[in-house]
């Protein structure tokens, strides 16, 4: 079992403070449209706030993300937040 931000982990399940357990989904995607740290910072951010994801780690060298969510946000969605933010996103 682990710690993180928060939220307790263990065997990949995310253990709420409430004692309920929830599944963890990691996406990788392919993000375009990024030139700087900022970027992936910013991005990071972003997808930070948004309701379902519980981690996002944005690389603009390699123009990629890994980004792990609850099972209440899907794959689509993330991508709409992404390119809302002015980026390209694409699994």
């Amino acid at each position: 079992m682990s710690f993180d931000g928060g939220n307790l982990f263990k065997n990949n399940q995310i253990i709420p403070t409430t004692g309920k357990s929830m599944s963890s989904i990691t996406h990788s995607l392919k993000i375009n449209g990024m030139s700087c740290g900022g970027c992936s910072t910013r991005l990071e951010s972003v997808l930070a706030s948004t309701r379902g994801v519980i981690k996002a780690e944005i690389s603009h060298q390699e123009n990629s993300g890994v980004i792990i969510t609850d099972e209440n946000i899907d794959l689509d969605t993330i991508i709409q937040v992404i390119n809302s933010a002015g980026f390209d996103a694409s699994n």
